[in-house]
């Protein structure tokens, strides 16, 4: 029984492995196709274990240590169009360091210059809203963002999904 439990483990992480092998290997094959997806989920390492496959017409990346920054590199470097783009992104950035003081209208600046990149390649966006985390307490400071980010989503006429905080991982 043991053995069994070591076996699974390591196939667990294996069938992980080869998951973001593949999603990786989709990203880059796909990126400069001229077939439109239906829909691009992209965010943080929060959607890591978002199976793709059993989503239809969805390409899920995940950028483990994801800011805000780096999902706008990757939108940078798509050449295709999306139906529709789901952002979940922006705990790491507020989880930079707990004595750091968290500058929520620059990241709200940061989000626009997001916003108008996934604008380039899909009219219809979701913000994913910042979830709780359970390894630091960035709950000020995840409400803050989280309502600024609603009014920018409202303003641009963008769905946001603000998640309750009763929502753990």
């Amino acid at each position: 029984l043991d053995r069994t439990k070591e076996d699974n483990v390591i196939l667990r992480k294996e069938v992980t492995t080869l998951r973001a092998q593949l999603n990786d290997r989709d990203w880059t094959n796909n990126r400069k196709s001229d077939v439109n997806e239906k829909c691009l989920f992209i965010g943080d390492s929060t959607i890591r274990s978002i199976d793709s496959e059993k989503l239809k017409d969805t390409i899920v990346k995940s950028i483990p240590g994801g800011k805000i920054e780096n999902v706008k590199e990757q939108m940078m470097k798509r050449e295709k169009s999306y139906n529709h783009v789901v952002l979940h992104v922006g705990t790491n950035n507020l989880a930079v360091n707990d004595d750091v003081n968290v500058d929520i209208p620059e990241l709200i600046l940061e989000y626009k210059v997001l916003l108008d990149e996934v604008k380039k390649v899909s009219s219809q966006i979701t913000v994913s809203g910042i979830v709780p985390r359970i390894d630091k307490d960035i709950s000020d400071k995840r409400g803050q963002l989280n309502a600024a980010s609603a009014v920018l989503c409202n303003e641009r006429n963008i769905k946001f999904v603000d998640h309750d905080v009763s929502f753990t991982l």
